[in-house]
């Protein structure tokens, strides 16, 4: 069950209403992380990252909402994981860089002092 003001993420490329986007309606992007500001008639929602105009649609006068389908919630222990080895992959890249930049300076430094004690 989905609740208000729950994180979840958009899993599908909506069809976009060639009306709607006229209008200037706003769809989520797949992979995006949004939160739920209500529901609508029982199987959409609205989002808190995107308010629309209200327009006429078949049911009346209101704010486009979205299917529940194309939507799941937010799996925070994947969310967490993933930052803690994207966080760790980082870090091991900074080490690698590092020391290659040592050996680089030390090399430099090398072929300095072999110069000044050619003179």
């Amino acid at each position: 069950m989905f609740a208000i003001g729950e994180k979840v993420v958009c899993i599908s490329d909506l069809k976009r209403n060639i009306d709607d986007i006229e209008n200037g309606v706003i769809y989520p992007i797949k992979n995006e992380i949004y939160t739920i500001r209500e529901f609508f008639e029982g199987n959409g929602i609205r989002l808190n990252e995107i308010i629309n105009p209200k327009l006429q649609y078949k049911d009346g006068f209101n704010e486009c909402a979205f299917y529940l389908k194309h939507f799941r919630k937010l799996d925070y222990d994947f969310a967490e994981n993933l930052l803690s080895e994207i966080t760790r992959q980082v870090k091991e890249e900074e080490k690698v860089l590092r020391r290659d930049r040592e050996q680089e300076a030390q090399k430099q430094f090398s072929k300095v002092l072999k110069k000044v004690w050619k003179w």
